[in-house]
């Protein structure tokens, strides 16, 4: 089963800035960014599984075409969306497909405590991933 972890809240709570510390701190992949706002799409393989990140959490076209492009690729995708509206109902349609499961990670606020226990829990979610 494809395992889709979606990290949502509403706009400007930094759930990009969470999912670039994730790619950096549970898989330790460094990410070169200016510093400009940078979206990441990555696709690795991590134990035998392959992950795929998709930071990009408002714009249902752009995330459809890189969902498109890692979907039948992955065995756990991570990802972002706003808490109502398409990008929710995208990610919200897998709930209960067969062949996917889904689970929503809250993101209310965009504090460095807030991020460590997603953080913590996203890498808790993967380890659980691996142990079965």
């Amino acid at each position: 089963m494809k395992k889709i972890i979606v990290l949502r809240g509403d706009s400007k709570t930094g759930k990009s800035t969470t999912l670039r510390r994730v790619v950096s701190e549970i898989f330790e992949i460094e990410i070169y960014r200016p510093k400009l706002r940078v979206e990441v799409v990555v696709s690795f393989k991590y134990k035998n599984k392959t992950i795929a990140v998709i930071t990009i959490g408002d714009d249902v076209p752009i995330i459809k075409k890189y969902f498109d492009k890692v979907d039948g690729k992955f065995d756990i995708l991570i990802c972002a969306c706003r808490d109502v509206g398409e990008t929710f109902e995208f990610y919200n349609k897998f709930h209960g497909m067969d062949g996917y499961g889904v689970e929503f990670i809250d993101k209310h606020e965009p504090t460095n405590n807030e991020e460590d226990k997603i953080i913590s829990k996203i890498k808790d979610m993967i380890s659980k991933e691996f142990n079965e």
